[in-house]
C-alpha cells in the first residue's frame, strides 16, 4: 500500500515537471492505448473491458482538451 502511494506521488511530480509537448504526447499515447484495448474487446465481445477502454479513452481525451 505504501509503495502505491509513493509511486502515485512520484508520478504526479513527474507529470508536473514535463514539458507541454511531452504531456500531449503522453495523453495521445494513452488515448491510442485505450482505443486499441476497446477495439480488441469489441471484437472479442467483452462488454466490460470494452466499456472500461472507452471510458479511459474518454478521460484521456478530456485531459488532452484541457491543456
Amino acid at each position: 500500500m505504501r509503495s502505491n502511494l509513493a509511486y502515485s506521488a512520484y508520478s504526479q511530480n513527474n507529470v508536473s515537471i514535463e514539458s507541454s509537448e511531452k504531456l500531449i504526447k503522453m495523453l495521445y499515447e494513452g488515448i491510442l492505448k485505450f482505443a486499441s484495448q476497446a477495439k480488441r474487446s469489441i471484437e472479442l465481445e467483452d462488454t466490460e473491458k470494452k466499456y472500461i477502454g472507452l471510458i479511459e479513452q474518454q478521460l484521456y481525451f478530456q485531459n488532452y482538451l484541457t491543456l
